[in-house]
């Protein structure tokens, strides 16, 4: 009975995967496009950064982190967040749990609707092109309010995926160039791990 239930605790810990995102929009994102919908593994998706997923990585749950390259928190050692991306993006034991967008989330976003291959240096370079090409009246760096995520997120449907991914696989897979982004990849392992839970 012992041994029953301890398959049954180790299959729900596979069933289910952490991921660290940056913020409300990445929440909003992968909640939109219903991700696992049709699978039975279970996305739990928080905001975290790259020290929060050092720190729970080893436990028995996957877990995953989406970085925004360009995310440094105020006081937070520049030097040092590259050295953990570095490790992160070498690392074999977290090298394919590891995705990540440079300059922002946006640039992978922006693929949804165009090919962007333009590099990106701050919020207000990317913010035109938000407004652009997502409709938005108001300052997407300024003002990412749910009125704002929820306009962006009608311009994304499954075609819209399909064409950022494919987007997203001929940008630059390293990380410290601008424009660069490995979300393909992503989707690629979700799918792997959702066919695993669901061939047991």
């Amino acid at each position: 009975m012992g041994k029953l239930k301890s398959r049954k605790m180790k299959r729900k810990l596979r069933n289910k995967v952490v991921l660290y995102v940056d913020g409300d929009v990445e929440i909003d994102y992968f909640r939109h496009i219903g991700i696992c919908e049709n699978s039975s593994l279970k996305l739990d998706i928080k905001k975290g950064d790259e020290n929060k997923f050092f720190k729970e990585i080893y436990d028995e749950i996957p877990h995953m982190i989406i970085l925004d390259i360009d995310a440094v928190t105020v006081g937070q050692d520049p030097k040092k967040r590259y050295e953990n991306i570095k490790s992160l993006v070498e690392d074999h034991k977290t090298k394919d749990m590891t995705f990540f967008n440079n300059y922002s989330f946006e640039t992978f976003l922006l693929n949804h609707v165009c090919k962007f291959t333009k590099p990106i240096y701050n919020s207000q370079d990317y913010d035109k092109h938000m407004r652009k090409h997502f409709d938005l009246k108001d300052s997407w760096s300024n003002k990412k309010n749910q009125a704002s995520r929820n306009k962006m997120l009608s311009k994304i449907d499954e075609e819209a995926l399909g064409n950022a991914k494919i987007r997203s696989k001929n940008l630059s897979n390293n990380c410290f160039r601008n424009p660069s982004s490995n979300m393909d990849s992503f989707f690629e392992k979700i799918k792997t791990l959702s066919e695993n839970v669901d061939n047991e």
